[in-house]
């Protein structure tokens, strides 16, 4: 039976839009896949590297399985010139797996629902657009209700590792971020956790490196996914 599956689209090289209206008609001639609805593209900041990132979402039928269906999505990302030489560099075409509908599926090439889309903004603005109202099997909160956390202010960050909030989140780079967030627990205080799929962790977790030059850039990377407002272009 076909399964609604939950797909984002984003880049930064090239005629992005042009190249994600193609990969969607390229994909809606996939046996077992058919295209239900499109989102549209929204501009963020880039997140780990240089350039404006534009992304979206689209729901799927599929009556694939996962690793056919992400064989697929590298297919389609290779013929628009993705090459895959660094983790969050530049690439014209993104195509990943966010929700498979109330499955879940961990291999050493994909994990879905994907780890990390439940606390980025420019995955679930798309998201929530075309499915809003799907579950996140593992959180038990819908795509909705998981935007509007990241929207509280201020959010409360925890984090984990050396070090207290002011060595780590009280620093230059972070302007922009101070009024929006606070920590968990009193300022200076070191705090412990563990983060588990089942769950939705409260309040958000930061894990802090003891490289603190690298502690600082993660925690820029992670605050700008969480905070930066996409908009819809």
């Amino acid at each position: 039976m076909p399964t609604p599956v939950v797909i984002a689209l984003g880049g930064n090289q090239g005629d992005v839009p042009a190249a994600g209206r193609a990969a969607l008609e390229r994909l809606g001639t996939v046996s077992g896949v058919q295209l239900l609805r499109a989102s549209r593209w929204y501009s963020t900041e880039p997140v780990g590297c240089q350039g404006e990132f534009l992304n979206a979402a689209a729901l799927l039928s599929c009556d694939l399985t996962p690793p056919q269906l992400l064989r697929t999505l590298h297919e389609i990302e290779a013929a628009h010139g993705r090459v895959r030489t660094a983790h969050w560099g530049p690439r014209p075409l993104d195509l990943d797996v966010v929700l498979w509908g109330a499955q879940q599926y961990d291999s050493p090439n994909l994990v879905i629902p994907h780890p990390a889309a439940w606390n980025r903004r420019f995955v679930l603005d798309p998201a929530c657009e075309i499915a809003g109202e799907m579950v996140h099997p593992g959180l038990g909160q819908t795509l909705n209700q998981l935007r509007e956390r990241l929207q509280q202010r201020p959010l409360q960050v925890a984090w984990s590792g050396p070090g207290t909030w002011a060595d780590v989140f009280e620093h230059a780079v972070f302007a922009r971020f101070r009024r929006l967030i606070e920590p968990a627990a009193p300022d200076g205080a070191h705090v412990n956790f563990t983060t588990t799929r089942q769950t939705v962790p409260r309040p958000f977790e930061v894990c802090i490196p003891g490289n603190f030059e690298r502690a600082r850039e993660l925690v820029a990377l992670t605050l700008t996914a969480m905070l930066d407002e996409p908009h819809a272009v």
